[in-house]
């Protein structure tokens, strides 16, 4: 998983948040480029990957969060997943 320089692991993010008090599943998804890029376009490069695309596809993910940021002509975009971790 990438981690940008810096940041808390997503866990830490996401237990600050409240969102779990618990164990769950996550992912983070992080794409960058030109603020040109399409929502499209964004999705397909995560498609075409084989990573990306076993997160998007993985069916113990429950819910997602999605944030975009537009800045001196790029975009960052980020969903991040979760899913409640089953016993055994």
């Amino acid at each position: 998983m990438y981690q940008c320089s810096g940041e808390p692991k997503l866990a830490q993010r996401v237990k600050k948040t409240g969102y779990y008090s618990g164990d769950a599943e996550l992912g983070e998804l992080i794409a960058f480029g030109a603020a040109s890029a399409s929502p499209d376009d964004v999705v397909d490069e995560w498609l075409n990957s084989n990573e990306h695309r076993g997160l998007i596809r993985r069916s113990s993910f429950q819910d997602v969060g999605a944030g975009v940021s537009v800045k001196d002509g790029n975009v960052l975009v980020t969903a991040s997943s979760a899913g409640l971790s089953m016993p055994g």
